[in-house]
């Protein structure tokens, strides 16, 4: 029972991963909807989670993906084309397949009655679907064979071995069906064990796809011939029938379009038969790993980076020298590991990009806008738990674009602008940082009716000048809307201030542009990985801290006195120009003993400059950041810390509540 319960969770993922799978899939559909290869893999998922589902006992996921099955074998048949009914069905059916993997057996009253209501549209579907053409001549014909031939790609994963899965039993099962004709090892530039395998027999691509049932999802199969393949008299007479039909082409081409058509995809299909040996190439070079494994790994780095500093604190001394070289392979190979790690826990933005359509499409429905979804830069990587924490906020904002953005399409006919707006979404790197961009050609942001807003929810007075920025930011405070009537969407005042709170959660920041009947932009700005973060660390009397070293612009002196002189007016002078302060023994309160020479570390945000006054800078240092939890939950100024190789616990300064702090005041 244990093995089964192990099993049956491994299902889930594996479901709720085809499942996300199909989002995207839909949407290039929906996008082309002739895109065959589109069509093989929406059939594909709803077989896998018809057969797998079945198997755990999941009896609903089996009904539902059954019908859908159903229908997409007649539209990769020829039977019918892929219309919005069909892709309309589809999508809804996705939310009811997750409500579906958390009620097995289909017993809570509202998933038994969507059940009941995706049978009955799937029945009335299929009972429209109407077989036959109305091809105007008869094609030239030729003897059917009672064999077929199947190409079969098979990579391996661990989880086979996880599953205790015997692969040779499923190849035994094939070759009761027919014959294994070849196989062959492929090459690729990422090492993967990978096979290609021909198979000929008198069956069917289910009978086949049955056969391989417990190695499926690792498989690619597909029907590359009505006859088999490797008979060079079938394959002649082949051959000869394709010249019969591109001679009928040309004679017909002048007069019947629609058959010229319909006879050219005849003569493509059987031409893929004879050159397919050749053809045959796949991409399957990403690996799924569970994320609690990525997360004890990270957890094992941060512990040899941790262990690797107290060993060259500890064998500073001479008498170490003969292990010298030792010690600082193991500092190179302890770094290597660390930017290994990183890399893999790297997730490309577009993995999370078929949601945000999907949102969009829903949306846009539901408003009765047209929008077009542009993407940039999706190959761009974070970090996952980055990822994670970003993809709330980015709902939040896609949405605010959909509902307060973008206009209806006569109400952007009045202003001179085309009916569809336009969302886009972009990443890309600028040091080591990752930006994030949302922009819109929408309405914007009216100034005037934000200030107003303000006023008189007592939010600022009458008299407060605000520059264009400051007044922009104003709709991040918690319960801040301007919308007239609250929605389904919008109005209750929940959004930016959690979009804000979030991204200041991986120590982020987020800027606001607006004009107004031109658009919004919202940039984040976040640091690829949020775990190992290279540092600055510094010292203020017993206490070691750690700045950021990608805000870091550059470190002077000063006088202890000279210092007396600017805490007056909360800024010293850097460069010509006054720049606020805080220091950290003021701020702090730990002002015990008196330094003459003090570190000043002058810090960049926004494109402005604003200073740090310490005792010490102690030099670089690459810190493994643990999260404080409940400890530090009121001191918003410190957001985790790192222990150092002499024990010692040092804590990473939150700039970004500083930076805030001297803006809003000018003062320390």
């Amino acid at each position: 029972m244990d093995d089964l319960e192990k099993f049956r969770e491994l299902f889930i993922k594996e479901a709720t991963t085809l499942i996300d799978s199909l989002e995207e899939i839909l949407l290039d559909l929906e996008k082309d909807s002739n895109n065959l290869k589109r069509v093989e893999e929406v059939f594909r998922v709803m077989h896998t989670l018809k057969g797998v589902g079945g198997m755990y006992g999941y009896t609903g996921v089996g009904d539902l993906t059954h019908g859908l099955e159903s229908i997409y074998d007649q539209v990769r048949n020829g039977n019918i084309s892929v219309n919005n009914e069909i892709l309309d069905l589809t999508f809804a059916s996705i939310d009811h397949l997750y409500s579906l993997l958390e009620d097995q057996e289909v017993r809570k009253p509202e998933n038994i009655a969507r059940q009941n209501e995706f049978q009955l549209r799937i029945s009335k579907l299929v009972n429209t679907i109407k077989k036959g053409s109305d091809i105007k001549r008869k094609l030239p014909e030729i003897k059917k064979s009672d064999k077929s031939t199947y190409n079969i790609i098979f990579q391996p994963e661990e989880k086979i071995i996880e599953s205790r899965i015997n692969v040779l039993y499923s190849f035994k099962d094939l070759a009761e069906l027919g014959e294994i004709k070849a196989i062959k090892s492929l090459t690729s530039d990422d090492n993967k064990e990978r096979w290609s395998l021909f198979f000929v027999g008198n069956c069917t691509v289910d009978e086949v796809e049955e056969a391989m049932m417990f190695i499926w999802e690792f498989c690619t199969i597909e029907k590359v011939a009505d006859f088999d393949l490797f008979d060079e008299n079938e394959l002649n007479a082949r051959q000869e029938f394709i010249k019969s039909v591109e001679v009928d082409l040309v004679a017909d081409s002048s007069s019947d379009d629609e058959v010229t058509e319909t006879d050219n995809s005849i003569s493509k299909t059987v031409t893929k038969s004879t050159t397919v040996l050749d053809s045959i190439r796949q991409n399957m070079n990403r690996v799924s790993v569970d994320s609690e494994k990525l997360d004890y790994l990270m957890y094992l780095v941060s512990e040899l980076i941790t262990n690797n500093s107290q060993l060259a604190l500890l064998t500073v001394n001479q008498s170490f020298d003969s292990i010298r070289p030792q010690i600082e392979k193991l500092d190179k190979l302890s770094k290597l590991f660390r930017n290994n790690v990183l890399d893999i826990r790297l997730i490309p933005m577009r993995d999370i990009v078929p949601k945000f359509q999907r949102m969009i499409r829903d949306i846009s429905k539901q408003l009765g806008k047209e929008v077009e979804f542009i993407t940039e830069g999706m190959d761009t990587e974070l970090d996952k738990s980055s990822i994670d924490v970003i993809v709330e906020p980015m709902v939040h904002l896609i949405r605010n674009a959909m509902d307060h953005g973008i206009e209806s399409p006569e109400e952007r006919a009045e202003k001179g602008k085309t009916p569809k707006g336009v969302i886009r979404l972009s990443a890309y790197y600028s040091g080591n940082n990752v930006y994030v961009k949302i922009e819109d050609d929408g309405k914007g942001i009216d100034e005037d009716v934000i200030r107003k807003k303000a006023i008189s929810i007592g939010l600022i007075n009458k008299e407060d000048k605000l520059s264009e920025k400051e007044i922009l930011n104003l709709i991040c405070h918690a319960g801040f809307s301007t919308a007239q009537q609250v929605t389904s969407l919008s109005g209750r005042g929940v959004g930016m201030d959690v979009v804000k709170q979030k991204i200041a959660e991986i120590r982020g920041e987020f800027e606001i542009s607006s004009k107004k009947d031109k658009g919004t932009t919202i940039i984040m700005k976040l640091q690829q990985s949020v775990a190992i973060l290279d540092t600055l660390l510094v010292k203020s009397e017993s206490m070691k801290w750690l700045i950021p070293l990608a805000d870091v612009e550059v470190c002077s002196q000063i006088t202890d006195s000279e210092l007396d002189k600017f805490e007056r007016t909360g800024t010293l002078e850097f460069e010509k120009e006054l720049i606020p302060f805080i220091s950290l023994r003021s701020y702090f309160h730990n002002n015990k003993n008196k330094v003459e020479s003090l570190k000043v570390v002058v810090l960049r945000k926004n494109n402005q400059r604003y200073a740090i006054v310490t005792d010490e800078i102690v030099g670089q240092h690459q810190a493994v950041l643990k999260d404080l939890g409940r400890l530090m939950k009121n001191h918003k100024e410190i957001s985790a810390a790192s222990l150092l190789g002499n024990g010692e616990v040092a804590f990473l300064l939150n700039t970004n509540v500083f930076y805030e702090s001297m803006a809003k005041t000018g003062v320390n």
